[in-house]
Formats: structure tokens, sequence, C-alpha cells
């Protein structure tokens, strides 16, 4: 007997063709999301390992908190400059010893870090720099407005004066990595060596309306952050929040002063004052201060 090839009709492969459509409509979102979780889980371990830095530095110096910046009239290690007469090396050159590693300090929720070429910059001198997390320096290692000009110097926190490590946030998300600006932003005080940048740094909520401590500005509606850092206008990269990137399910990435780590979206963390992304950053303001988490009382 003659065998017969029988091949599909045209109407089968539509059926197949459909129902592989429909599959793949179904499992796209859902790999897309595990995808999204995935990054989540490897940003929280990479806060994770750098609050416990931060907190191992603070153990082998006398418990201070490590310093947010320095300024030298001299390049020391990957420090970068934004302006001829002053160079700056930031927290995350410190943590160095503590984390062994440069990526630790990368954001994988968040954009790839780039060598700054139009700043002249080298590839190490654009990853120590430009970190995907951001440092409460207005609460650990600030510069007091009263300090200028005469004695421009940073002062770092005694962690024992902490009285809630548990509920005092230390670092975050940060949008640094979302910038396409030159230098970001900075203000030059005492004299021209020294200054406060915007590099690994993010605002507390209510900053803006202390004027006690130099930070970028606060939380809120304010011209630094949305403008100068040319941030991208969704509030998910910080320009309404000092700073502080939602990463993952529109909710940011946090390490508190106790080494644990949290997610929650940004109302929560400005809970304890009357923050709104519209609201003018120096009318933000600490209205109960048993729920503020950024400072260390």
């Amino acid at each position: 007997m003659a065998k017969i090839n029988r091949a599909f009709t045209l109407i089968e492969l539509l059926v197949v063709i459909a129902i592989i459509a429909i599959l793949a409509a179904i499992l796209f979102p859902v790999f897309a999301q595990a995808k999204a979780a995935a990054k989540a889980t490897a940003s929280i371990s990479n806060g994770k390992q750098i609050v416990t830095a931060a907190l191992g530095y603070s153990n082998d110096y006398d418990d201070y908190a490590v310093l947010s910046q320095s300024w030298s009239v001299t390049q020391p290690n990957d420090s970068a400059r934004p302006v001829d007469a002053g160079w700056v090396t930031i927290w995350t050159y410190l943590l160095q010893p503590y984390m062994k590693s440069k990526e630790v300090h990368t954001d994988p929720a968040g954009p790839r870090w780039r060598v700054r070429v139009e700043s002249a910059w080298t590839a190490p001198q654009s990853e120590t720099n430009m970190p995907g997390y951001g440092y409460n320096s207005t609460t650990f290692s600030y510069y007091k407005v009263a300090d200028w000009p005469a004695t421009p110097r940073y002062n770092t926190l005694n962690m024992t004066g902490v009285a809630n490590p548990a509920d005092t946030i230390m670092f975050t998300a940060s949008m640094v990595q979302y910038v396409d600006s030159k230098f970001g932003f900075y203000w030059i005080l005492g004299g021209s060596t020294a200054g406060w940048v915007s590099w690994g740094n993010i605002d507390s909520p209510a900053c803006g309306s202390l004027f006690d401590r130099w930070c970028g500005g606060g939380w809120g509606d304010n011209y630094n952050w949305a403008t100068l850092i040319e941030a991208k206008p969704e509030d998910t990269n910080g320009n309404r929040a000092g700073g502080v990137s939602m990463r993952v399910a529109r909710q940011g990435v946090f390490a508190f002063a106790d080494g644990h780590m949290k997610r929650m979206p940004l109302g929560r963390a400005a809970q304890g004052t009357n923050w709104t992304p519209d609201t003018a950053s120096f009318s933000v303001v600490v209205n109960d201060s048993s729920k503020y988490m950024w400072d260390e009382k």
C-alpha cells in the first residue's frame, strides 16, 4: 500500500500560530515581572552590602559615620572634579575596602553607569562617582551652614547618637545613574576648593526648609533636582524626591542605620512631613517627628 504523507492544512497552521500568540501574550508579562522581581531582589542585596560596609567602617572609626565627600587641591585615587580648582572623593571610595567590588554600588534595577567622556572622566572615575545609591548625608555627614565660609568641613555623625537606628534611613536607590548633565550640580563653599556635590547623595524630605545644613534643596518642587541635574520628567527618577528613585512597582529601596532593608513608596518614606510632589521644597516641613525617618532624633 502506498504511504500517504499528509501536511498541515492552512487552517490548522493558523490555529497553531494563534495558540502560540495567545501563550506568548500570557507568558511575556510574567517573564517581565519575574525579571523585574529579580532586579528588585538584587537591588536590595546591593543596598544591604552598602549599609553593612558603612556600619563596618563606623566600627573601625570610633562609631563615626562614613564621610560623604572630601575635597582636595590635588587628585587622590578615583576622585573627580566639578570645577577646575577642587577634586572630590565621595563615600563610595572610602567603603571599597569593605565592599571589595564597585559593582555593589551599581543598582541592578537602575540604568548602567556610563563613562563621562564629556567631563574627561576615566571609567574608574565614572563608576566611583556616579553610584546607583544615595547617602543620607544631610543627617550622617553634613556641611553646617554656620561653618561657611570660615570653616569648610564636613561633620560626621557618631552612630551612637542615632536614637532609633531601625527607623532611620541611611542609603536609598538614587537617581544619579540617570544623570545626563556634565556635572550634576554642586555648591562651592568656603573658597574654590571645597563645596557640596550631588554625586552619591540624596536629600532628606525636609532639608529644604531647615537651612542649617547644605543639601540639594529637599523634596517637592525643586529647581535643582528637576532642572540642573537634568532628571527625566517621571517622578520615578527622583526629581520630586531629592534624588530618591522608585525602582520597581513604584517603590524605593531603603537601607536603615541598623542594617536592614525595606521597599516602600515615596509617600511612606516621607511620612511625618507634609510632602507632596507639587509642594515647594522650602515648604516641606516635619509635622510629626515620631514618624520622620530621616534624622537621628
